[in-house]
């Protein structure tokens, strides 16, 4: 038997996660590309969500004089918003990311 095939069957099977580690820390432009596809992975998840949700609120006639004093003679407002797409904006949304 030769030193190499010694050599071989003395060393432990090569991991997957072991060989890309190893890839990853010879060529960092490997990383590079790998946080790049993340990245594009990320932006196409957040595009294929529908628009935000918006809550708002509003307080008027605060700490008014006599009988609406404090905050007997306030008014409070509350509202949700939407936008509604139409006309396939959030299809070609997808399409474009």
């Amino acid at each position: 038997m030769s030193l190499v095939a010694c050599m071989v069957h003395a060393a432990e099977p090569l991991r997957l996660e072991v060989a890309i580690e190893r890839a990853l820390a010879a060529h960092p432009a490997l990383a590079a590309e790998a946080a790049r596809l993340r990245a594009a992975e990320a932006r196409a998840a957040h595009d294929s969500l529908p628009p935000p949700l918006v809550l708002g609120a509003q307080l008027e006639d605060v700490a008014g004089t006599g009988a609406v004093s404090g905050l007997d003679g306030a008014q409070a407002t509350v509202q949700l918003e939407r936008t509604i797409e139409l006309g396939g904006k959030r299809a070609a949304r997808r399409a474009a990311g």
